[in-house]
């Protein structure tokens, strides 16, 4: 073999050897990227549980303060039903105290007569 070739030859392999190391790091760095994505990955799967576990407590909640509103509701409506109960039944006490001043002025009239 003559001195060219060999030197040709040799600066090939120092090429080779200087890609191939820049394969290595380049694959280096896909391997840390590779497990940049997936541990992001793991922590939007986890993200989205909690979210889900969060929404679905949420909504829970929102109906029960929903049933616990429909129930004061009716509460407040028999309130409010015994209240006009209580305002009817003073009229007529009312009503019934005038009908006995009126039985007890007839009454005394009759007395004097």
């Amino acid at each position: 073999m003559d001195k060219e070739t060999a030197l040709i030859i040799s600066e090939m392999l120092i090429k080779q050897d200087e890609t191939t190391m820049q394969i290595k790091e380049t694959n280096n760095r896909i391997g840390e990227t590779n497990n940049l994505i997936v541990e992001t990955n793991n922590l939007m799967v986890e993200s989205n549980t909690i979210l889900k576990d969060f929404m679905g407590v949420s909504v829970k909640q929102w109906d029960q303060q929903q049933k616990f509103n429909e129930r004061f509701f009716e509460k407040l409506e028999n309130i409010e039903k015994g209240v006009d109960k209580l305002s009817s039944l003073e009229e007529r006490i009312k009503h019934l105290e005038s009908l006995e001043e009126r039985l007890v002025k007839v009454e005394n009239m009759l007395k004097a007569s």
